[in-house]
Formats: C-alpha cells, structure tokens, sequence
C-alpha cells in the first residue's frame, strides 16, 4: 500500500519542475546584463527543470516508477520521508526508456536530451 503523501507526487514534481524552468527563463529576461555568470547557471538550472518534469510524467503512471532503488516500508507503507531519505530515482541516461516504456511518449531528439541532461548532474 503507497503512503497518501505519494499520491501526489506527480503533481507536485511538475509543479516544481515548471517552476525552476519559469526561474531560469525570469533569470534569463530580467538579469541576465547585471549578473556575472548568470548565463552559465542557466544551463544546469534549466536541465534541472527538463529531469524533473520528465519524471513527474512517469510519475503519472506510478509515483514508484520513478525509482532505481526503494526503501524497506515501514508498517506496510511507503511514505515520502523514507523515499527521500532512503529512495533513489532513476539517472537523466535512464529517463528517455523509461518515459517511452511507461507512458508510450518519445523524446525526438534523444541524444540532445541526454547531453543536455548532464548539465544536470
């Protein structure tokens, strides 16, 4: 049985992810003249936002889904602390299979996709 504090992880993490993406383009338009090394922050932050919204659709399909390694559950449930403490979600390489197994949906410029995805990491 999943804890109901996972149940909305998906919409969280696109949430999130939407916004990080929202912040690198506010940095990208508002402060890119007055802040040294802006532009070069922008990359991984938007990279960070790209992984994020990506796991957040194959967490539609199955919050668990979206990770390589689970914690033991405690009284039968799994639940968000244990998952952050202890979880693992899958690496940015993994993402594009995976979406493509789970939801059916490809990523057309795969390769473009991963380099990007290590700005990330």
């Amino acid at each position: 049985m999943i804890h109901p504090d996972i149940a909305n992880i998906a919409e969280n993490m696109r949430e999130f992810g939407l916004s990080i993406l929202g912040k690198a383009v506010c940095e990208a338009i508002c402060t890119m003249p007055r802040r040294p090394y802006a532009q070069a922050l922008l990359v991984p932050l938007a990279a960070q936002a790209a992984e994020i919204i990506v796991k957040a659709r194959i967490a539609e399909e199955h919050p668990l889904l979206i990770f390589e390694s689970l914690p033991k559950p405690t009284p039968n449930l799994l639940d968000l602390k244990g998952l952050f403490e202890h979880g693992q979600t899958i690496q940015c390489k993994e993402l594009a299979k995976i979406l493509w197994a789970t939801t059916g949906c490809e990523i057309k410029k795969v390769n473009e996709f991963l380099e990007f995805g290590n700005y990330a990491t």
